[in-house]
């Protein structure tokens, strides 16, 4: 392809003959949370830097705090950073809120916008950052998960990889082994997230999107605790709690706890986030398992003999706080981070673009690790994300909770949800996106 010889090319010549950061040019601060994101924005910043002449000041931010530490700064209207890498669940109130930039002032400056500047090629994605006509963001890692197994172990046991809930269940049964004969579980058949912080949502929405959930109905109300909820969140904690096929100490897993159980051998299946693949792919971070693993779509549930497949997912992007001061530099990085340039590298260095024509460049699905991208395409058109209200967090935090306390036992799935569903309905009374009575 074309491009990917122009980026090529590109970085030969900045290898060679790097751009001097012009003097008393401020440098780009952006707010990125740890893990591999953060990892492959520090491939890319000296590519970026030799490109532009533009210093990139990158704080990383630990993943369980990022979105008390974002909000909190950008509401207190401090300039602290230039660029934001965030959920676009997180838009809708900060938006009202007043505290990110709208693109359109730079979009339709052709002073500032690059005249190759494509928008159709961002469109997956770039409805979830547009309000009232308005671009706040624009969308990279369109996220979602896949089922990481370990074909070695599924191998041994003579199974095949599970492709629905009762196939997983049993898989899990089977694998959970006490490999060392001390009478110890050292092997677990799977491992699951249920941190007291959203991540205990973002782990569980897999299962519970896949199950057949239903976040809020027609009218706007809650209906996580409908049957398919129960029945979801009953099997999530059932997994600790009646089948030991999970780690003990779960209730304080995140992404990060469950990569490393993964890595370390005691997990031989999880529904993980797509971003693990470059990771546990990597014989210098994986050593373990970068060899021994596969990935397939996460299980699906059966209606009437057909599977349907549904699972959650999640929308990030890159947007400018109001109080930025070097907001012309911000926009010229989130526009080329997402260009066809952009976004090659973005994805070649284990990233994933939101952006079409990378998505679906040969090349570009090749270069992904285990080719994951050809994978994404099948599972993609069955993402679910969470509802886009300006009051998503506190809904995502009440839901959470509850995730959290069915897992670790002090409340049973069922009280867990309704008595989520019903601080739910409050917070979106109080906001009027629901009826009071």
């Amino acid at each position: 392809m074309k491009h990917l010889w122009r980026i090529f090319t590109g970085l030969a010549i900045a290898a060679l003959f790097s751009l001097t950061i012009a003097q008393g040019n401020p440098p780009l601060i952006i707010a990125m949370w740890s893990g591999p994101e953060f990892d492959n924005l520090r491939k890319i910043e000296p590519i970026y830097e030799a490109k532009f002449g533009q210093a990139l000041e990158i704080e990383e931010i630990a993943r369980d705090p990022y979105l008390q530490v974002i909000t909190t700064s950008l509401l207190s209207g401090a300039p602290r950073w230039d660029v934001v890498y965030g959920d676009t669940a997180w838009l809708p109130a900060l938006v009202q809120a007043g505290v990110v930039q709208s693109l359109m002032p730079f979009i339709t400056d052709p002073n500032v916008a690059d005249p190759n500047l494509n928008l159709a090629e961002k469109s997956t994605g770039l409805d979830a950052t547009t309000f009232n006509g308005e671009i706040y963001g624009f969308p990279t890692e369109g996220d979602t998960t896949y089922l990481f197994y370990r074909k070695d172990l599924l191998d041994q046991a003579g199974l095949q990889v599970p492709q629905t809930w009762d196939e997983f269940l049993q898989a899990t049964i089977a694998l959970t082994q006490d490999t060392n004969g001390d009478g110890r579980t050292d092997v677990y058949g799977t491992t699951i997230g249920a941190r007291g912080t959203q991540s205990a949502f973002w782990s569980f929405e897999h299962y519970f999107f896949s199950f057949g959930g239903e976040f809020l109905d027609e009218n706007n109300q809650p209906a996580i605790n409908n049957e398919v909820g129960i029945q979801a969140l009953t099997f999530y904690a059932d997994l600790r709690h009646r089948y030991m096929v999970v780690p003990p100490d779960v209730g304080s897993y995140g992404y990060t706890d469950n990569n490393i159980a993964f890595q370390q051998g005691r997990a031989a299946m999880m529904v993980q986030w797509m971003a693990a693949v470059g990771e546990l792919a990597d014989c210098s971070l994986s050593p373990l398992v970068c060899d021994k693993f596969g990935i397939a779509p996460v299980p699906w549930r059966l209606e009437n003999g057909q599977l349907v497949r549904e699972t959650g997912g999640s929308q990030w992007a890159w947007f400018i706080p109001a109080a930025s001061t070097n907001q012309v530099a911000a926009y010229k990085f989130i526009e080329w981070i997402t260009s066809v340039e952009g976004a090659t590298l973005w994805a070649l260095n284990g990233g994933i673009p939101t952006n079409t024509t990378v998505l679906t460049d040969p090349q570009v699905v090749a270069g992904s690790p285990l080719q994951h991208f050809a994978l994404l395409a099948e599972v993609f058109p069955g993402r679910n994300l969470p509802p886009n209200t300006v009051v998503t967090n506190e809904l995502l935090d009440i839901f959470a909770a509850a995730v959290h306390e069915a897992v670790v036992g002090t409340k049973a799935p069922q009280e867990a949800l309704d008595e989520a569903a019903a601080r739910m309905r409050e917070v979106l009374a109080g906001a009027g996106l629901t009826p009071t009575s």
